[in-house]
């Protein structure tokens, strides 16, 4: 299997291009989205913070986009998985991308 851009190939033992599946637009974006509210969060941070660190809204939206893109990562390999192991290619967990 490889990932060029945003689509996954699968192969086959021979070499065969399977079939790819395309990873969205808008699942790759919300976990860059959860990337940049982290950011914001910290940012926002005085100087003297200290943990456990204080909420604030970047932590709050961060957060939530985690939570989505941990579902559409788990939406995507409950479709992949099947098919890779039909083939006999490797299967993945959400938490490995």
């Amino acid at each position: 299997m490889e990932s060029p851009g945003s689509q996954v190939v699968v192969s086959g033992p021979d070499g065969a291009r399977l079939g790819s599946f395309g990873l969205t637009g808008a699942r790759v974006t919300v976990g860059r989205l959860a990337d940049a509210h982290y950011r914001d969060g910290f940012l926002a941070l005085p100087a003297n913070a200290r943990c456990p660190l204080p909420g604030n809204a970047g932590f709050r939206l961060a957060s939530a986009a985690d939570k989505r893109a941990t579902a559409a990562k788990e939406q995507f390999v409950g479709a992949f998985d099947p098919l890779a192991t039909e083939f006999g290619g490797r299967t993945w967990s959400a938490g490995e991308f």
